[in-house]
């Protein structure tokens, strides 16, 4: 009995000798990977991980899919590389093995999509952002609040062009960012004077609520000097406010011609102010409209196709279009018949 007992404890000891240095392999297979992932050395760190997780040549019975960590860290090293679909097979086993792991999976994840973001990376960020928040939906509110301070911290600098990246990257993933991300870069050309609006206002994909306070602003600068005549100004301002708006949102806002209908129609217009389009009428109304405004000396004058015309009170209508100008305050109908 004794030299059986003393074989099955040598035994014992083998296999518990085994076992460590089995522990052991494994340990210096994930330790040295990290030390590899540190230097960015990710191919190595791949070989030694693969190696752990998969065994020698493919051969399992080598190997350990068991490790948690080496199959967590495999897939970290496969995002790095852009294998991507790889990578979602081993953080799967490494959850399924240990399943508190899609926090931490997360939040790695969410940081390699930010160093893609400072690297101008704008499509491979948004493709993590979207595996981190499938493994934890939660991290949302921390990813959109890390872009939108990378992004401020760029705005004005060398590097502005990331902040784009970074702001576009946010509202993309939340929606609700939109105006956490654009208010800063519109405010001042909001607020600015009308010279200056066009050189500040900044138009932003990403921006769509923003774009249209912007455009709708640049319309009523180009009303404005339509109004007062300046029809190079109004020009120069429509053909902004379309960058924002569309040519046809645009032209539905100013138009260049309005056709009035049979009916009564109001204009009050400042002095040195007059209609910011053209009036004209339907086919058959042609001639059959009238002008009634405050009696006084001088208070009207009448343009058709830009030059100057008579009128007396009330004016009875020509064929052609026309613009009112007041020289005085005045308050106008018009009468279509």
């Amino acid at each position: 009995m004794r030299p059986l007992k003393s074989v099955l404890v040598v035994l014992c000891s083998v296999l518990i000798l085994l076992i460590s240095l089995n522990d052991a392999t494994a340990k210096d297979n994930v330790n040295k990977a990290k030390e590899f992932m540190q230097a960015n050395m990710y191919p190595a760190a791949i070989a030694l991980l693969e190696k752990e997780v998969f065994g020698i040549d493919g051969d399992l019975s080598k190997g350990n899919p068991r490790n948690y960590e080496a199959q967590y860290l495999l897939g970290l090293c496969y995002v790095r590389i852009g294998k991507l679909n790889s990578a979602d097979e081993r953080f799967a086993s490494a959850i399924q093995l240990k399943s508190d792991y899609g926090r931490k999976i997360s939040k790695d994840l969410k940081n390699i999509g930010i160093d893609a973001i400072k690297q101008g990376q704008l499509k491979t960020a948004l493709s993590i952002f979207d595996r981190a928040l499938f493994y934890e939906p939660a991290i949302i509110g921390e990813t959109v609040r890390e872009l939108i301070a990378l992004g401020n911290g760029y705005i004005g600098g060398e590097r502005s062009a990331r902040a784009d990246i970074a702001f576009e990257a946010s509202v993309s993933i939340n929606s609700d960012s939109e105006s956490e991300a654009c208010a800063k870069q519109y405010a001042a050309g909001l607020e600015a004077d009308d010279k200056t609006a066009i050189t500040i206002l900044p138009f932003k994909s990403y921006c769509p609520s923003f774009n249209r306070m912007a455009g709708e602003k640049l319309v009523f600068i180009a009303r404005k000097n339509a109004m007062a005549g300046n029809d190079s100004e109004k020009v120069k301002y429509k053909k902004f406010a379309v960058q924002y708006l569309g040519e046809s949102a645009v032209n539905d806002l100013l138009p260049e011609v309005v056709v009035h209908d049979p009916g009564e129609y109001i204009f009050e217009l400042k002095a040195g102010e007059m209609t910011p389009y053209w009036i004209d009428f339907p086919d058959g109304v042609r001639g059959g409209y009238q002008i009634y405004y405050r009696q006084g000396s001088d208070f009207l004058r009448l343009y058709e196709n830009g030059k100057e015309v008579e009128m007396d009170t009330p004016y009875f209508g020509k064929s052609e279009k026309f613009k009112i100008k007041a020289i005085n305050d005045v308050y106008v109908k018009m009468v279509v018949q």
